[in-house]
């Protein structure tokens, strides 16, 4: 709010030491808040400005300048807290090489509105609800790993990655969307477990798109503004499942299902370079569990195709 009381201190790489909840160390910034609502802002300057809302003694916001960050971006919440976290560079005067999250088990935010970071996003939930939100005017130079956890989770994609993507969820349902403007250099693995999954497609991926399913119901749409550089391999698992293709697959479509009655719809609009094979109640449940272990690291093999 515009009439928000804020004390305000500046930090400076001369030494290691704790002020509020930034710590410099040897040109990271690490940030352990006390408050669960924080914001990350470059202020143009060569600075950021830590936001922590409401964590002073007096319940005002606690804003620490900080000076000489030029690698990683590290930030760990509390336990069970419910985090709402917003990083924006998109002033672009502090060099960031890989930023991590470490979120808690409660329901957290993570929100990356603009800027470039050289290195790659990496981002793990708890057992809470997770929301990671990567805005139009954000360009990763390298991979985006998220790992969700067991609760229902959400991630949307606006911006470019030049590597790959990885999402892995848990138990509870996911909700994954690439939007129109997004583009991902690489591949896109997705393995999102158990839970009544959606994923929208509807971006550009210059790699191949692999996906896994679970025990419940998935839907997965590849959108008429989708296109896909390679190709695009679906293991749908149990459960009640639909595909909808409607885009551009630049390679073979390739479909495994454990259950025969599941839908998959093509549409007249759609163009498969490659070949189409429908597996559809071929996957034995073993391969379907086998197959979700296997799922659990990034995979350079994976992403070796693509655009870099």
């Amino acid at each position: 709010m515009a009439n928000r009381k804020t004390r305000k201190n500046r930090l400076e790489p001369l030494e290691s030491r704790h002020l509020l909840a930034a710590v410099v160390e040897g040109g990271d910034l690490v940030v352990d808040p006390e408050s669960s609502e924080i914001a990350i802002v470059d202020l143009g300057d060569g600075t950021l400005e830590v936001t922590e809302t409401g964590a002073a003694e007096d319940g005002t916001d606690l804003v620490t300048i900080v000076e000489g960050v030029e690698d990683d971006i590290i930030i760990r919440t509390s336990e069970e807290s419910a985090d709402n976290i917003s990083l924006d560079l998109s002033a672009g005067s502090v060099a960031v090489d890989d930023v991590r999250v470490a979120a808690s088990d409660g329901d957290n935010v993570f929100a990356l509105i603009g800027g470039t970071i050289d290195g790659d996003l990496r981002y793990r939930g708890g057992g809470g609800t997770d929301s990671l939100n990567i805005g139009q005017d954000v360009q990763i130079g390298g991979h985006l790993s998220a790992r969700l956890g067991d609760g229902s989770n959400t991630v949307e994609l606006a911006g470019q990655v030049d590597g790959g993507v990885f999402v892995r969820g848990g138990s509870d349902d996911d909700t994954i969307a690439l939007l129109a403007e997004s583009l991902v250099g690489r591949g896109v693995k997705l393995s999102l477990g158990e839970g009544t999954n959606s994923t929208n497609l509807d971006g550009t991926i210059d790699g191949r798109l692999g996906y896994r399913g679970g025990d419940d119901n998935d839907l997965v749409t590849l959108g008429s503004e989708s296109t896909i550089g390679d190709d695009t391999r679906l293991r749908l698992g149990e459960g009640e499942n639909q595909v909808m293709v409607d885009g551009l697959i630049g390679g073979d479509l390739a479909i495994q299902s454990t259950n025969e009655d599941d839908v998959v719809e093509i549409s007249d609009d759609a163009e498969i370079v490659g070949d189409t094979d429908l597996g559809l109640g071929e996957q034995t449940e073993e391969e379907s569990r086998r197959g979700r272990r296997r799922g659990r690291g990034i995979g350079r093999g994976f992403f070796g195709r693509g655009r870099r």
